[in-house]
């Protein structure tokens, strides 16, 4: 019976996370209806009411305000059946109008509900990736922003799409108030949503939350709760005020003195980490930007996903499993396939091997060739599910469905995902990777020592600050570098160090790092990297750069669940 639970238990949290479920706490659902509703004559939309509970809350609110039929203000929409189940338990269960309309909320418009506009739109849209949302949904949102005369990309997910649809139903001056996920501080296409709502608002907050709102619903993204005032009278009067919350009890008071405060937390800027760093430290990281031994990773080297197999448990074979097979050594090759497999900044052939000999899987099949007429290779080959075959996109693309080895060796890897913080591993392994781990291709071949300097440089205070600053936070505290985002990075690449003693310092920090002591390689990176400026470089600012690359750190890491 406890396993059958369990089974039905994650199910449904699999269900809530492909359609974007999640039901909003009602603490938080309090506080930000009070913010929403002013007076007793308020209307209120919630475009995605699942749960009701923002309904619930706003009820509330117009009973503290006097009102004598607070559910005659609300209207709502949801094409889930199951939220009017809701609706019907905790709402009213006569309310079959106008006001609660079953269906997307993308195919509605102001027209379909008793009143054109709304004093205020509140709610929590659904969580749903481009990847999960249905060619139906993608037609709809397309056609809601065509309509509305928004432009959006078109790798948006859904929630970006309510948001943006949601402004064709505010009143003029009207306000909105949002629980979004953590993409609308990273995303490419959140810059557009956010240039469009800082226009258009008065006052505009943006508050990230350090606890995980969804945690126990299956949702492991952040929570930024987004509040705008005053539509079409802005632009925002101080842009977008950007403010970290390191815990929900703080929300209320932010909320409520939000409106007669002179300007809330600092200015978001592109990149939202960047907006939580302390003045001095900003203006030690643009000295240093300005350096000219300062380069970013993409003006030394070119970064590029691991190799796509389009099936890992095939393609990717651990020693027992290719005995069984009786696939033959020269039909398999070594590949780099966790970052976490190796913890110094190079990867040997024989830490490889070593991992094959321990059972994990670092084998990759090489049908090149004449590999692919060994018989045992083309009995493991025909294996492969026909009907599967037929479905996986990444088969398609190559010419060879069995060959996704691209031959591309490359001459370092990058970390991707990081709970630590970012690290260059030179390839004196001469293997490939899967795509869960960067490849880095140095331009213009420079010496080897130069490759082990930016190895050295990447582990200083000041490129892993830079790292904090152009990544993005995943799950519980999860550090992660798209392509762009790691050839951003900022290395110090000083000319004046001797090869002797990069070779030197490599080897040492190599060791230092395999012995589990990171804080101690990092110290050492500092005084060599920053050594090599001689005169020109005060030390005391690492220290105030370390401070804050703890705190940025610390905020990173520190997600937890909250009660309910």
């Amino acid at each position: 019976m406890e396993t059958d639970a369990a089974k039905i238990i994650e199910t449904n949290i699999e269900t809530k996370k492909k359609f974007g479920v999640f039901y909003t706490p009602s603490n938080v659902s309090q506080i930000l209806s009070r913010w929403a509703v002013r007076s007793q004559t308020d209307t209120v939309l919630e475009p995605s009411f699942g749960g009701c509970g923002f309904l619930e809350a706003v009820r509330d609110r117009f009973m503290d305000l006097g009102a004598t039929s607070p559910i005659k203000k609300l209207c709502g929409c949801d094409n889930d059946p199951v939220a009017f189940q809701h609706l019907s338990q905790k709402i009213s269960p006569h309310e079959k109008n106008r006001h609660f309309l079953f269906g997307d909320f993308l195919s509605f418009w102001p027209h379909d509900f008793p009143w054109q506009k709304f004093d205020a739109v509140i709610g929590n849209p659904p969580y749903v990736s481009l990847h999960n949302m249905s060619s139906d949904q993608r037609q709809e949102a397309l056609k809601a922003m065509r309509a509305g005369g928004f432009l959006l990309d078109k790798k948006a997910s859904l929630w970006a799409y309510f948001v943006l649809h949601a402004l064709n139903f505010i009143r003029v001056g009207g306000r909105v108030a949002w629980l979004l996920p953590g993409s609308v501080l990273h995303a490419e296409y959140a810059q557009k949503l956010r240039k469009i709502i800082e226009d258009n608002f008065h006052r505009v907050l943006l508050l990230s939350l350090r606890e995980r709102l969804f945690l126990l619903e299956g949702a492991d993204e952040s929570t930024v709760i987004l509040l705008a005032d005053g539509w079409k009278k802005g632009p925002a009067k101080y842009a977008i005020e950007f403010e970290f919350l390191p815990s929900i009890e703080n929300l209320g008071a932010i909320v409520s003195d939000w409106p007669s405060a002179f300007k809330t937390g600092s200015q978001l800027e592109e990149r939202s980490t960047y907006s939580l760093l302390p003045e001095d430290v900003r203006v030690q990281l643009k000295e240093l930007y300005r350096h000219p031994e300062v380069k970013r990773i993409g003006d030394i080297a070119k970064v590029s996903i691991g190799i796509v197999t389009g099936a890992n448990h095939f393609f990717i074979l651990d020693k027992e499993s290719a005995t069984r097979h009786k696939i033959p050594v020269k039909a398999l090759r070594l590949i780099f396939t966790k970052f976490q497999h190796t913890a110094g900044v190079q990867l040997k052939i024989n830490a490889l091997e070593s991992l094959v000999e321990n059972g994990e899987r670092c084998l990759l099949l090489d049908t090149e060739g004449e590999n692919a007429k060994i018989e045992t290779v083309r009995c493991y080959l025909d294996s492969f599910p026909e009907g599967q075959k037929n479905q996986i996109a990444t088969f398609k693309k190559r010419q060879i469905w069995h060959q996704p080895d691209d031959g591309r060796i490359p001459d370092a890897f990058l970390s991707y995902m990081n709970n630590f913080g970012p690290r260059l591993v030179l390839n004196t392994a001469r293997s490939t990777s899967t795509n869960s781990v960067h490849r880095v291709y140095f331009k213009q071949e420079p010496p080897k020592y130069r490759q082990k300097l930016a190895a050295i440089s990447l582990l200083t205070t000041f490129s892993q600050l830079s790292a904090e600053i152009e990544g993005r936070c995943y799950g519980s505290g999860v550090l992660k570098h798209e392509l762009k985002e790691a050839q951003n990075i900022a290395l110090l690449m000083p000319q004046a160090l001797p090869l002797k003693d990069t070779n030197k310092i490599f080897t040492e920090i190599d060791k230092l790092l395999r012995s589990g002591k990171p804080e101690h390689a990092r110290h050492l990176a500092d005084e060599f990297i920053f050594g090599g400026l001689a005169d020109e470089f005060d030390f005391s600012t690492i220290t105030t750069m370390t401070n804050t690359l703890d705190k940025l750190r610390r905020i990173r890491r520190g997600a937890r669940r909250i009660k309910r």
